[in-house]
């Protein structure tokens, strides 16, 4: 099956073309730093392809990079306060939140040239990275492990809907689905990532400090979105009383 490369993606021609090696789950990473090793992964369990975070990592040589910019640089404490939840959402891989943040920010700073260039580079980062996922996916189409592409593409198509990467992703997921044989993997993919934007949401609250918030978002995941990833997610991070079947 021939993918096409869309002409809008030529500001990440040259991300595209390089072949990174296979994104294995490595346990000496998570141990390391402390972290699980869904934390760069796009599947909670690890392995496969990597996330946003997962791809800054792999490219500073298995180093968390530091942040770039001084955070003094905003003067306003609103901004400021803004300028870390959205990097606080972008830890948590949630880019349309982040992004949205992000911009707004910076049409507001066009007097702070310093936290301007902070939040562009910011930006940018972002920008490249989900051209670097779509790369991962158009990469493993070739190899033909088509359920780890889908399951990218379908998070492009939904969460990177302020991305360029968009109507690629579109695009290539219908080409799938041109294939009958593909079409309940696609519709079931979709709904996956559908169910992770509800949980990066629901995270999301419980960042900006709206933990009751949270707490109702992720039972709705666990109620909307039965059986996927992101509603086994989402149980664990509620009390247990709070998904407990009724007493009879």
């Amino acid at each position: 099956m021939g993918i096409r490369l869309g002409a809008g993606l030529a500001f990440f021609s040259v991300v595209l073309l390089l072949e990174s090696p296979a994104a294995h789950a490595r346990p000496e990473f998570a141990r390391r730093e402390q972290k699980a090793c869904g934390f760069c992964h796009i599947n909670p369990q690890g392995g496969g392809p990597r996330n946003q975070r997962g791809l800054g990592y792999a490219r500073a040589e298995f180093r968390f990079p530091p942040r770039a910019g001084n955070l003094n640089d905003l003067d306003n404490k609103k901004q400021r306060a803004d300028f870390i939840l959205a990097r606080k959402l972008i830890d948590l891989d949630h880019v349309r939140a982040a992004k949205r943040i992000l911009e707004r920010l910076h049409k507001a700073l066009k007097k702070q040239p310093n936290a301007q260039k902070m939040v562009g580079d910011e930006l940018h980062e972002l920008n490249v990275r989900s051209g670097e996922i779509l790369g991962q996916a158009r990469r493993l189409v070739r190899k033909n492990e088509l359920e780890e592409a889908v399951a990218l593409y379908a998070i492009l198509a939904e969460e990177y809907r302020d991305f360029a990467v968009h109507k690629d992703a579109r695009a290539d997921l219908k080409e799938i689905s041109r294939d009958k044989d593909n079409r309940a993997l696609v519709k079931r993919e979709q709904n996956e990532a559908r169910a992770r934007l509800a949980l990066l949401d629901a995270l999301a609250s419980a960042a900006a400090g709206k933990k009751t918030v949270s707490q109702k978002e992720l039972a709705k995941v666990v109620k909307r979105y039965p059986g996927t990833r992101a509603a086994k997610s989402a149980q664990a991070k509620l009390p247990k009383e709070a998904t407990a079947p009724p007493s009879k």
